[in-house]
């Protein structure tokens, strides 16, 4: 509120804030106070009503006949959320005052009709899940949470939101003071590409870049590009300085020849495309070439899941089922790879892969642990401490025939705790893996059998690569830099001297944090002449 009013100047009459049970001086907080009404330290209340499912309405409906096309909507959402009950995998809702609630489809359905951009900023749990109903023309979403997670305080605890405050504090310039909001600490530059201003898509940028681990925001835009032209005060173009470079279209269907020049030329310009004329260089240009990658990929799921590296624990095991169908065919596996988001916070004691085939193509109601017909394919004491894709290899391939479906067992027995790891996972309709931690209250995970411990169900697997990683192709072009722009537009001929079956172009200037890329296209070697 302050930083709309305070920061940006926004008449008062302007902000809408529903706040719990508005201005009833009735405790209704959890502590038993009650909430501030006062929100930039004048005195004088701010809190427009109160958070309740009429007063929502009333609001969106008056806007509708107020705003007009050349306006824009900001709605900021904060608190508690979760899934629709009975409702289908995306169907979440925010929790209004008086255990009433505002689903996504309510909301798309208030919204719809609004002629001017809106840009929505969710804090909540399960915030993601408004991201689909929300895809209108002239829409743009962020939220602190995927739409089947929580939203954390994180490091912000206990006066913030870590993502919303980051992401406020983009906009704003500077932090708040923890018990006077109002009041500005240290500054915050979140003017990611150094225009002059910061946009809301900086903003969830920024936002992203310093969250908390077990957050996994989300950001959807409607048409692409909209959210770098939204500001909380929308500049005059001529105001603002550059925001990135970019290529005119190389055809894909025109291939390139090994040391043959093709012509080039990129262009610097604002977010809204106006030229910068007085931008002069000079800007590195480099190649980039798609790698040669002859690895099968298994899920490609961006669902974050603890599992099976939940360390928060000190023993964990995941048995997971991959169907025929995901599969892709017989294959020798001599390694895989799971994808990781964040990295277990100590090392993995006695880290065991085992393999089998089996007939079960999803776990039954009451699943057991499987005792007989392991491969251990893997066991090792492991440390790890990147992100991305982590591989395993293997002993001994594992020969999958292609029809059974494949069984996979990973399980660590540590003897402390720490932070748990994130992997991404792929969601299913069936219950594709169990799962159980302890704290080494059942003994070794290895010979854990039949329902001691309960196994518990779960609707997702882990992303696997099987095979080899990437192999980088390198594809280097002359000039390596674009020296000269003319009335902010460089025209040159560019030689590429490798051939590759996909390579692109990047551009970025020596100082500043803009760049670009053109399309991909391919370069062959030249037909020897006959």
């Amino acid at each position: 509120y302050s930083t709309l009013t305070l920061k940006y100047g926004y008449p008062k009459a302007n902000v809408y804030a529903l706040i719990s049970d508005g201005l009833d001086p009735a405790p209704d907080r959890s502590d038993e106070t009650s909430s501030p009404t006062d929100l930039d330290g004048d005195g004088i209340p701010d809190t427009y009503a109160s958070a309740t499912a009429v007063n929502v309405y009333d609001v969106f409906t008056a806007l509708q006949s107020q705003l007009r096309s050349t306006d824009q909507l900001f709605v900021f959402m904060t608190d508690h959320g979760g899934p629709t009950e009975g409702g289908a995998e995306w169907d979440v809702e925010l929790n209004l005052w008086n255990e009433e609630v505002l689903t996504d489809y309510q909301l798309a359905a208030l919204t719809g009709t609004l002629p001017c951009p809106v840009f929505f900023a969710m804090e909540q749990c399960y915030g993601g899940g408004f991201l689909d109903n929300l895809n209108q023309t002239n829409r743009v979403t962020a939220t602190a949470a995927q739409w089947d997670e929580s939203s954390w305080a994180g490091d912000t605890f206990p006066y913030f939101n870590q993502w919303a405050y980051h992401f406020t504090a983009a906009l704003r310039g500077s932090y708040p003071n923890t018990q006077a909001p109002w009041v500005d600490t240290k500054t915050c530059n979140g003017d990611l590409n150094q225009d002059g201003y910061v946009s809301f898509k900086e903003a969830g940028r920024y936002a992203m870049l310093h969250k908390y681990p077990d957050d996994h925001p989300m950001y959807n835009e409607n048409p692409s590009g909209l959210g770098k032209r939204l500001f909380l005060t929308m500049p005059d173009p001529r105001d603002l300085g550059v925001g990135e470079l970019v290529f005119d279209p190389i055809p894909a269907h025109l291939y390139k020849v090994v040391n043959r020049p093709f012509p080039v030329r990129i262009i610097a310009q604002n977010v809204f495309g106006d030229i910068i004329a007085d931008y002069a260089g000079p800007a590195v240009l480099r190649a980039e070439a798609k790698p040669v990658d002859t690895a099968r990929y298994v899920g490609t799921g961006t669902k974050a899941w603890e599992f099976p590296f939940k360390t928060t624990y000190m023993d964990a095991r995941t048995q997971v089922i991959y169907p025929p169908d995901v599969m892709g065919g017989a294959w020798s596996i001599d390694r895989l790879a799971l994808e990781l988001d964040v990295p277990p916070g100590m090392p993995l004691r006695n880290w065991t892969i085992r393999m089998k085939h089996t007939s079960l193509t999803a776990y039954p109601e009451n699943p057991t642990w499987e005792t007989e017909g392991w491969t251990v394919v893997y066991a090792s004491d492991e440390t790890i401490s990147t992100k991305g894709w982590v591989s395993f290899v293997f002993n001994q391939p594992f020969e999958y025939d292609g029809v059974s479906s494949l069984m996979i067992d990973f399980s660590f027995y540590n003897d402390a705790y720490d932070r748990h790891g994130v992997c991404m996972a792929t969601r299913s309709t069936a219950n594709m893996s169990v799962t159980r931690a302890s704290d080494n209250n059942y003994g070794d995970p290895l010979l854990w059998a039949e329902d001691v411990p309960p196994p518990e169900k779960a609707r997702f697997f882990p992303n696997l690569r099987i095979g080899p990683p990437p192999i980088p192709v390198v594809v280097e072009v002359t000039p390596g830099s674009a020296a000269g722009f003319d009335g902010g537009v460089w025209t040159g001929r560019v030689t590429a001297l490798d051939p590759a079956a996909g390579a692109r172009l990047w551009v970025s200037d020596a100082d500043h944090p803009w760049e670009g890329n053109s399309d991909w296209f391919t370069i062959v070697e030249p037909i020897p002449a006959r």
